[in-house]
């Protein structure tokens, strides 16, 4: 008797982290309950087909954790550059409350 649809996908999803991370299907889902199975950098969940990415250092290849398909993109539109996520991270921080914001406003 064949495998079920569930069995063969996880089966195909094996091979191509074996292909493309070297990781095992045992090593992905013990990284995943590692991290509670939830994003390594937001908590979220799988937001696009119901798995969390592997993340890796493109230079390297070394693989480190799972993420959500936004924080993985995210990752990936910095360039895996550190100093840039941090400026941004800096940049997107609330500014200090000002006496009369309203003259910021665009077109104000």
């Amino acid at each position: 008797m064949g495998k079920c649809i569930d069995c063969r996908r996880d089966s195909r999803f094996g091979v191509w982290l074996k292909r493309r991370y070297g990781l095992t299907l045992a090593a992905y889902t013990a990284m995943l309950e590692s991290q509670g199975g939830v994003c390594k950098i937001c908590g979220g969940g799988p937001k696009c087909k119901g798995r969390l990415y592997v993340d890796h250092c493109h230079r390297t290849g070394t693989v480190r954790g799972l993420l959500c398909s936004y924080c993985n993109s995210a990752i990936g539109l910095f360039k895996d550059n550190g100093s840039v996520m941090v400026q941004a991270s800096a940049y997107v921080a609330p500014p200090p409350a000002l006496p009369d914001s309203s003259s910021l406003l665009w077109g104000a």
